[in-house]
Order: C-alpha cells, then sequence, then structure tokens
C-alpha cells in the first residue's frame, strides 16, 4: 500500500510535472504506463520510508496515515522520478539538494522524537526529551505545574529556563 496517491502527488507537484518525469519511453503523459509507472514509485517511495522508520518509536506500515509521511511519499517519489529520467552533467548541482537534505533531517529528528507525526501508534515509549537525562523539576505542585512539565516533556530546555519557568510560574499565581 502506498502512503501517497496520484492525487497527493500530482497537487504538490503539478500533474504535469509529474507525468513528464515519469513518462520514460515517450508515451502518451496520460497512458496507463505512464500512471503504471508513477504508482510504482509511489510504492517504492512508501517501501523507503517504512525500511527508514523500522526500529523507532512508531510502528510501520502507518494506519492511519500521518499526513507528513504523504507528504515525504510524494516528495521522495517525484525525485526519484526525476532523477530516474535525468541524469545530471557532472559538476552540475542536484536541483532537489535541498529537499533531501530535509528529508533527512525529517528522518532523522523521527528517530531522535524531535518531530512527532500525530499519530499516536508508538511501539515504545521514549521520553521526548533529547540528549541527557530528563531534566527534573523540583518545585512546589501548583497550577503551572502541567505547562511546565510540557515544556519540558516537549523540547529540551537548560537549567536557567527551567528556573525561568518556575520563577513565571510562581509570579503569576
Amino acid at each position: 500500500m502506498a502512503y501517497a496517491t496520484l492525487q497527493d502527488i500530482f497537487q504538490r507537484w503539478g500533474e504535469t510535472n509529474v507525468r513528464e518525469a515519469a513518462n520514460i519511453n515517450a508515451d502518451n503523459p496520460k497512458s496507463v504506463a505512464v500512471t503504471r509507472r508513477i504508482k510504482y514509485f509511489l510504492e517504492m517511495q512508501s517501501h523507503e520510508i517504512e525500511a527508514r522508520l523500522r526500529g523507532c518509536a512508531y510502528q510501520v506500515p502507518f494506519d492511519p496515515i500521518p499526513p507528513m509521511i504523504v507528504v515525504l511519499c510524494a516528495e521522495m517519489a517525484y525525485i526519484a522520478m526525476f532523477h530516474s529520467k535525468r541524469s545530471l552533467p557532472d559538476g552540475s548541482p542536484d536541483p532537489f539538494v535541498h529537499v533531501i537534505a530535509k528529508h533527512n533531517q525529517i528522518f532523522a529528528d523521527i528517530h531522535a522524537r524531535r518531530f512527532r507525526l500525530g499519530t499516536e501508534q508508538h511501539a515504545i515509549d521514549i521520553p521526548m526529551v533529547v540528549g541527557a537525562k530528563r531534566p527534573k523539576a523540583t518545585f512546589a505542585q501548583n497550577a503551572n505545574t502541567k505547562i511546565i512539565q510540557d515544556e519540558i516533556r516537549y523540547r529540551p530546555m537548560t537549567e536557567q529556563e527551567v528556573r525561568d519557568a518556575v520563577r513565571k510560574g510562581f509570579e503569576n499565581q
């Protein structure tokens, strides 16, 4: 099962561009062969996404499919089609180098739990804080504790930021 549909890739890149990238045999761009090739690339990139995310905190295959995975699949499929049709001359820059770097960063962030997919189908429960041990909040429980704990859970905070958040919480009482 592909994570993105024909409509998803057409919406992201434009139907004409996608069909041109998939048309390697100079067929009619609207032909069944071109459509099959697009679906093939969507399927292959779905498998690559699963392979790259296997072993992270999310269960693959995804069901339901998070919107970010749909976007990644559509982008990766178009780039793969583009590269399979066009070979770049030596020394010429890849027009998708920044998009590919963004994809690599997203995969790294998903593995490191710095990026949430919006689904709660975790295979394992790993704390969101990246780096060393999760900072411990050592302050009296009050109404602002939950807000401060949420800040700690979703991004790493320095010791000074924790102190400032605690101070601000007590000032608002």
